[in-house]
């Protein structure tokens, strides 16, 4: 993630961006600015919605919503209102261009009109937005996303990150899975429709898969087919049960090889490694090497 346009933006933008990144850093701990760290040099870091419309058809074991999520209103007068208060002050306090998730909630809840409002709201912002998801909705909800009246495309692209594991409970056709190996059918279900509307449309996209990986399914990650990963560490057993290189261990089984350096995420070292699910090895960083690459995310 860069701080300007993609493909290297303007001078306005850098210059604009500077000082925020400058702040960034100054603002993090002594012992976390390390040649590595991507916070405050690279990006101010990657930015989403909050509170806009929480509400959810699932219920998932690690679930860190509150008990009244589902009493917050989704309609598209309130959510696209909190989008773009939350859109103005992420722009005046840091820049006016960055990665944005437009996460929820399950963000198809809202109606495609009000999900593709809430879109355009971010962009209009110099946002670039993903749509975090369960996935489980069906294709004509996504036709409906991102084409007009006449059938046309009113959005030429589309990121998407996909929520998928065996903690989730209330997914059609898997409302209690026993195992990761038995969602992989839903989760190429969730590429396909992008697949079959790219053929019929043209449209573009970028899709992510993530999970949250616990000691109850670290030992089943390589069985569910990755191709890119989000990692997210909420659970109730013992924290010193998992950390970041058993879960690599399982990534590295299930590509078939060793991915030498390890890849961090663009937005520090927490919780998530990102790459594309389509076109191959995506760009992420080597912690520690002179030539970064960063991830589109």
């Amino acid at each position: 993630m860069t701080c300007g346009p993609p493909g290297g933006g303007s001078q306005r933008a850098t210059v604009r961006c500077t000082p925020r990144r400058d702040g960034r850093w100054a603002a993090l701990p002594e012992h976390v600015r390390t040649p590595a760290q991507s916070l405050g040099r690279h990006a101010v870091g990657c930015e989403g919605t909050h509170g806009a419309f929480p509400k959810c058809n699932l219920t998932c074991t690690p679930c860190y919503h509150s008990a009244d999520a589902n009493k917050v209103r989704i309609d598209g007068q309130h959510t696209v209102r909190e989008i773009e208060a939350q859109m103005a002050y992420l722009e005046e306090r840091r820049g006016p261009y960055a990665h944005a998730q437009l996460i929820g909630g399950e963000v198809s809840m809202l109606p495609p009109d009000d999900h593709a409002a809430a879109l355009q709201t971010m962009r209009a912002h110099g946002r670039s937005p993903m749509s975090m998801t369960h996935g489980d909705f069906d294709p004509e909800y996504l036709r409906a996303l991102v084409t007009d009246d006449a059938g046309g495309l009113r959005m030429d692209r589309v990121s998407f990150a996909d929520h998928f594991d065996s903690l989730m409970r209330g997914r059609r056709g898997a409302v209690r899975p026993r195992s990761e190996a038995e969602l992989n059918p839903f989760r190429e279900r969730f590429v396909q429709m992008f697949r079959d509307l790219r053929v019929e449309t043209g449209l573009r996209y970028y899709l992510a898969h993530n999970m949250t990986v616990t000691p109850a399914n670290l030992d089943q990650v390589a069985s569910s087919r990755p191709r890119t990963w989000a990692t997210t560490f909420r659970w109730k057993e013992s924290y010193t049960a998992v950390d970041v290189d058993a879960v690599w261990a399982q990534l590295e089984t299930a590509l078939g090889h060793q991915q030498g350096p390890r890849f961090y995420p663009c937005c520090g070292f927490q919780s998530a490694v990102r790459t594309p699910l389509r076109g191959g090895r995506g760009d992420g960083f080597r912690a520690g090497s002179a030539n970064r690459r960063w991830a589109a995310f």
